[in-house]
C-alpha cells in the first residue's frame, strides 16, 4: 500500500503524497457511496445493520471472526 502513495517514486512517502491519498480516500466517502455501502450491508432493509448482516456482507473478505470481534466492529 505505501508503495502507491509514493507517486514520484523515490522510496518514502511525503506529506503531499500522504494528504493526496487521504483526500482521494475521503472523496470516495459521499453520502451517496455511504448510504449505497450501508444498503449492500442492510440485507433486509431494516435500516439497520445485524452482526449476521456484517458477516455475510464480509464472507470471504476476512477470517473468521468471534462474536466478540463482530461487535466491536459494530
Amino acid at each position: 500500500m505505501v508503495l502507491s502513495l509514493d507517486v514520484n517514486h523515490d522510496g518514502k512517502v511525503d506529506f503531499n503524497e500522504f494528504m493526496t491519498a487521504a483526500h482521494d480516500r475521503l472523496s470516495l466517502m459521499s453520502q451517496e457511496n455511504l448510504k449505497k455501502a450501508f444498503s449492500t450491508l442492510d440485507l433486509n432493509g431494516d435500516g439497520f445493520i445485524s452482526i449476521e448482516e456484517l458477516r455475510s456482507g464480509f464472507a470471504g473478505y476476512m477470517a473468521v471472526a468471534s462474536d466478540k470481534e463482530w461487535l466491536d466492529m459494530m
